[in-house]
């Protein structure tokens, strides 16, 4: 089982062993930074807050209390840190221990110091909730009163628009917190930097995919951390970098999920040798150097805290956002895609070749997906369509008798649960081939059908007909209870058809793109 940052990296931890009293766990470590087998500790610590309320009190007394002179594990604490099988005082002694304190194991709370809401409506100041570390606006930044996730946001231009705020970042060993909601942006682009010279890019969206980056590191200019989870892709995200402390961890968030982690056992550069400098928001730290890392989209509801916060913490920062932010999971982003068998598009993603529709996925040439139109990421999923009973006429593999609609279809081994993490809405983006050069008759109407593993189909409509026409990216959002005759805990296939499946005549033909498929608590 994998612990979390506090005792796991991305390198080798074993031969765990526990201290004599019970309070530490001893092990070794090969990670970056240290030499091999290097000794590591990791504090064991009790869990005192039964009711999962946030905080140590009467609450957990009484259930202490309930649970006197039985077995029960859960209040069964002391002598720390397993307990002996029995409930008494030597368990209060332990909740006593921690009367009062925040749940994470008694470590003192993250301290919220800067906090720009962007929530004014006109002027060059951004004013800090704190009192302390109000902000100026350079260039001309405009503000949105109501079109942020938090009240207002903030709109920058990328050509030179940043926030310069007085916040003083330590170059210390001391924890740090930063997050804010972001929108937009672009590759290479700056959320947050440090200002002066030869400062952290401490969140930015990478130069390869706008996935989120940092580059608070470990004692070289190349030792960053990255994730894999793109920002750019023109929706809402809440992105955050937690720093526990020399010696401890970088963590990078991205709607409330962690995302990148490692441990950073070097003293990061200019710790103990440059004084401490504020903060660019939307731009880097080098104005005249860097100046395609100019953040061009929107900005709202930055927090920065001394200390580092917890999951908790960041879930309730997210829920204060006045949207509706929902739980997403990633049905299909086609970025997994490559130019080789077995991960050609098509061999997912099945079309005439296997169920004699009219549709044809993906483009002959490598790299078989659309790279050059896309939602987010770095691919899309060609979509062309045939219906009038031949396909891919005039070429080499040129095949009759297909049907008079068109259905490309992701099949899954074993039933998908659709409803897990309650969600119970599909989305799902939709762009036309520029010019609409393939475009011939009518315009056939687009639908999404779910199968699951009684054999059972369910089909709905755009209520569209010509959005595969439109030649920008439209989202589409399904309410999963449409699909009435589908068992959504036992989904083994979803299909996405144009044309009419009971159709005994000839239809059109065209091309689009499919982008982002994902399942949302609400139309996120």
């Amino acid at each position: 089982m994998n612990l979390g940052p506090l005792v796991n990296s991305l390198s080798d931890e074993g031969n765990p062993t526990i201290s004599a009293d019970g309070s530490m766990l001893y092990f070794r470590s090969d990670h970056c930074g240290l030499g091999s087998t290097d000794l590591c500790q990791a504090p064991i610590l009790p869990v005192v807050d039964f009711d999962e309320d946030g905080s140590v009190g009467v609450s957990d007394l009484l259930l202490l209390i309930e649970a006197w002179k039985t077995d029960d594990p859960k209040c069964d604490i002391g002598p720390m840190p397993w307990g002996d099988g029995v409930v008494d005082a030597a368990d209060l002694e332990v909740l006593m221990d921690h009367w009062g304190l925040p749940k994470n194991m008694g470590t003192d709370p993250a301290e919220l110091i800067a906090h720009s809401t962007f929530d004014e409506t006109q002027g060059m100041k951004a004013y800090d909730s704190t009192g302390v570390y109000d902000a100026n606006l350079i260039g001309d930044p405009v503000w949105h009163p109501e079109g942020g996730m938090v009240g207002g946001a903030l709109e920058f231009d990328g050509t030179g628009d940043y926030v310069s705020a007085p916040y003083i970042v330590p170059r210390t060993d001391e924890a740090l917190s930063l997050f804010a909601w972001i929108k937009g942006g672009d590759r290479n682009q700056v959320i947050v930097s440090e200002s002066g010279m030869y400062g952290y890019f401490l969140l930015q969206a990478d130069s390869i995919a706008g996935n989120l980056m940092t580059s608070l590191h470990c004692g070289t200019d190349t030792n960053y951390l990255f994730s894999e989870t793109p920002i750019i892709d023109g929706q809402w995200h809440h992105v955050g970098l937690v720093w526990d402390g020399y010696p401890g961890n970088r963590i990078l968030y991205v709607d409330g999920v962690q995302v990148a982690n490692d441990t950073v056992l070097n003293i990061p550069d200019f710790v103990s040798s440059v004084g401490g400098r504020g903060l660019n928001i939307g731009a880097s730290w080098g104005l005249d150097t860097h100046r395609d890392f100019y953040w061009s989209g929107l900005i709202d509801d930055v927090r920065i805290y001394e200390g580092a916060i917890n999951a908790e913490e960041i879930a309730a920062m997210m829920g204060d956002s006045d949207q509706d932010y929902s739980v997403c999971i990633v049905v299909d982003d086609f970025e997994s895609y490559t130019d080789t068998e077995p991960n050609v598009i098509w061999e997912t993603w099945s079309d005439f070749f296997v169920n004699n529709t009219g549709a044809v996925i993906g483009y002959a040439d490598p790299p078989h997906a659309e790279v050059n139109i896309v939602h987010g990421g770095n691919q899309a999923m060609p979509y062309f369509y045939e219906n009038d009973g031949i396909v891919l006429d005039g070429t080499e593999f040129e095949t009759k008798g297909t049907q008079f609609y068109a259905e490309a279809q992701r099949q899954w081994k074993d039933p998908q649960d659709w409803t897990a993490k309650g969600v119970n809405t599909l989305t799902l983006w939709i762009h036309a081939e520029p010019g609409n050069p393939r475009l011939q008759g009518t315009p056939e109407p687009l639908y999404v059908a779910l199968y699951d593993n009684a054999g059972n189909r369910a089909d709905v409509a755009h209520p569209n007909a010509a959005v595969t026409t439109l030649e920008s990216w439209q989202k589409w959002s399904i309410a999963l209870a449409d699909f009435t005759s589908v068992d959504l805990i036992a989904v083994t296939m979803m299909g996405i058809g144009v044309g009419d499946p009971a159709s005994v005549k000839p239809g059109g033909s065209g091309m689009f793109s499919v982008d982002d498929i994902e399942l949302h608590c609400s139309d996120g």
